[in-house]
C-alpha cells in the first residue's frame, strides 16, 4: 500500500507542472488566436466593402493596439470611428492570464494602428504613418515567462510564429 502511495505522489508531482505548462501554453495560442482573429475580420471586412454597423459606408477598418487591449474600428462616412469589437489580450472570458502587447515598429507605450482600406494595408504608430515591414506584434505572458508573435506582411499575409 505505500509503495502504491508514493508512486501515485511521484507521478502527481511531475504531472502536475507539467499539466499547468500546457494549460499556460493553451491560453497564450488561444489569446494569438484571437487578436489573430480580430486582425483578419478588420481586412475581410475592408476587402468585402462591409459597411459600418450604422448603415453607413466605411472608409477603412482599423485594429488598435495598446499595451494591454486592442479595439476592431469601422471608419464610417459620417467620420467617427464605430467600435465593432474591443477587450484585452485574453484567449476568452474566463481566462485568468493578462497578457501585454509589444511590437517592432512603434516605440515603447506607443500605440498601433493596423489599417485595412480595400485591399490595402498601412498602420501608424502614434499617428504616424510607418514605412517598415513586416510588422511583428508580440503578446507576452510575464507571469508564465511566455510570448507568442504575430507577423503582419506588407502583402496582407497574417500568421503566427
Amino acid at each position: 500500500m505505500l509503495v502504491t502511495v508514493t508512486i501515485i505522489a511521484v507521478i502527481t508531482g511531475v504531472a502536475l507542472p507539467n499539466f499547468r505548462k500546457l494549460s499556460q501554453n493553451q491560453e497564450m495560442d488561444g489569446a494569438a488566436q484571437k487578436l489573430i482573429d480580430v486582425i483578419r475580420l478588420a481586412q475581410s471586412s475592408a476587402a468585402s466593402h462591409i459597411k459600418c454597423p450604422s448603415g453607413e459606408s466605411s472608409n477603412n477598418w482599423n485594429v488598435n493596439l495598446t499595451a494591454d487591449s486592442f479595439t476592431l474600428n469601422a471608419n464610417c462616412a459620417g467620420a467617427v470611428d464605430k467600435v465593432t469589437s474591443s477587450g484585452p489580450y485574453t484567449s476568452g472570458q474566463d481566462s485568468a492570464s493578462a497578457f501585454t502587447m509589444t511590437n517592432n515598429r512603434c516605440t515603447a507605450g506607443q500605440p498601433l494602428k493596423i489599417i485595412f482600406v480595400n485591399r490595402q494595408i498601412s498602420y501608424t504608430c502614434n499617428g504616424t504613418l510607418g514605412t517598415s515591414w513586416p510588422i511583428k506584434i508580440t503578446l507576452n505572458n510575464t507571469g508564465a515567462q511566455l510570448a507568442k508573435a504575430i507577423v503582419v506582411e506588407s502583402g496582407g499575409v497574417i500568421r503566427a510564429e
